[in-house]
C-alpha cells in the first residue's frame, strides 16, 4: 500500500504555475525511472493511491514528451530552470534524482542535488523549504484516509498546495459512510489532481 511520488512546492515560484508542474511530468519518463530504480519490486504508479485503497481510480497519467516540456515551459515564460532536489542519505532517492538529471537535462532543466542530515531534512520539510523532492505514503489500512495523509491543508509539509477544493473533497470522504459515495468522492479526487499535477506520481 506504498506509493511514491515526485513532491513539488507549489507555494514556490515557478511551480505554482500549472504548466511547470505538468511540464516537470512531461519531462519524467516514469517507466524507466521505476525500472532504473526498483527493477522487479515495483510497479509504475496510475493513480495517486495503491489499487488495494478504497477510491483507487487508474488514471490517464502524463506520457514522456520532451518537445511538450518544452513547449509548456516556454508557454509560461521559464527558460533556464534549475530545480533544487532536497534530500537525505538515503540511496532510493539519490537514485531518483540522478535518473531525473539526466532526464530532465533533456529539456533544459538543471538538477541541483541538496543532500542533508534526516533531521535537517525533516525540518525543512515541514518548514516549506524544500522545492522538489522524492517521497512516500504507507497506508496502514486500505483507506484513503490513510493513504492521502500528506494532502490536508493543516500538514506543515513542503507540498503547499493551498488548494480548497481538495480539503473540501477530504472533508467529505471523512463525513461520508456510505462506500459506495465515498467511492465517488475520492475517485472525484484522483480525477482532480490528474487536472493539477501538484505531485507527480512514481511507483
Amino acid at each position: 500500500q506504498k506509493t511514491t511520488f515526485l513532491m513539488i512546492n507549489c507555494e514556490k515560484v515557478p511551480y505554482n504555475d500549472e504548466r511547470v508542474r505538468k511540464a516537470l511530468a512531461y519531462a519524467t519518463n516514469v517507466d524507466a525511472l521505476v525500472k532504473v530504480v526498483y527493477g522487479d519490486t515495483a510497479t509504475v504508479a496510475d493513480c495517486w493511491m495503491s489499487p488495494s485503497i478504497l477510491g483507487y481510480k487508474s488514471e490517464k497519467q502524463i506520457p514522456y514528451d520532451v518537445e511538450k516540456a518544452k513547449a509548456l515551459l516556454k508557454e509560461a515564460g521559464v527558460s533556464n530552470l534549475t530545480v533544487t532536489f532536497g534530500s537525505y542519505e538515503n540511496s532510493v532517492n539519490l537514485a531518483v534524482a540522478e535518473v531525473l538529471e539526466s532526464m530532465w537535462r533533456e529539456v533544459g532543466i538543471t538538477l541541483k542535488l541538496a543532500v542533508t542530515d534526516l533531521a535537517t531534512y525533516s525540518a525543512d520539510n515541514n518548514s516549506g523549504n524544500l522545492e522538489i523532492s522524492y517521497m512516500n505514503t504507507n497506508a496502514s489500512i486500505p483507506d484513503p484516509s490513510a493513504a492521502l495523509l500528506v494532502w490536508p491543508l493543516n500538514r506543515t509539509i513542503s507540498l503547499r498546495h493551498h488548494d480548497q477544493v481538495i480539503q473540501d473533497y477530504l472533508d467529505a470522504g471523512s463525513r461520508e459512510y456510505d462506500e459506495v459515495k465515498r467511492v465517488k468522492i475520492y475517485n472525484d479526487l484522483m480525477d482532480y489532481f490528474n487536472e493539477k499535477y501538484y505531485t507527480i506520481p512514481i511507483a
